[in-house]
């Protein structure tokens, strides 16, 4: 349309060919902006005055509401991922304890799990480390292996 009557204008490419929703509420204001520039000609008051004109601006406005609110969802969902790590340690230190006083048999034990939400099937919780209370007694080979070697049979 606007290419047609003015060879001159160049305009950035369709809206699939852009590729950031940015990138399309750029090119949308753009079109908007270069009919806006043309108020007063028929064919610029026509488009203005017809469903162009009333389509257009709204749909800005809502790619520019979208934008907004998946800015704030990214950060939201950083600052949530941050808050978990720390959680979730001590959720398997806690577990690890409940799992060494009571057993892995107990139902204390077993009804430690992370509530997942979403459809994605969740992957399984990793057990933590099985740390043991009591000291052990290393074995005489396991010293032998040890013990730096200098070239002396011992």
């Amino acid at each position: 349309m606007l290419a047609g009557r003015f060879p001159g204008v160049v305009l950035a490419g369709t809206l699939s060919e852009q590729p950031t929703d940015l990138d399309r509420k750029r090119a949308l204001q753009e079109v908007l902006d270069e009919v806006e520039s043309h108020r007063g000609e028929p064919w610029a008051d026509q488009l203005l005055g017809g469903p162009f004109g009333v389509v257009m601006p709204d749909a800005i406005a809502k790619i520019g509401a979208y934008l907004t609110a998946s800015s704030e969802l990214a950060t939201a969902v950083g600052r949530r991922s941050a808050a978990m790590e720390p959680a979730y340690t001590a959720f398997l230190a806690f577990k690890n304890a409940v799992r060494q006083a009571h057993g892995t048999r107990s139902d204390l034990y077993r009804r430690l799990r992370l509530r997942v939400t979403g459809t994605a099937p969740a992957a399984p919780t990793p057990e933590p480390p099985v740390v043991s209370t009591t000291p052990t007694v290393a074995s005489s080979s396991t010293l032998e292996s040890a013990a730096p070697s200098n070239g002396v049979a011992h």
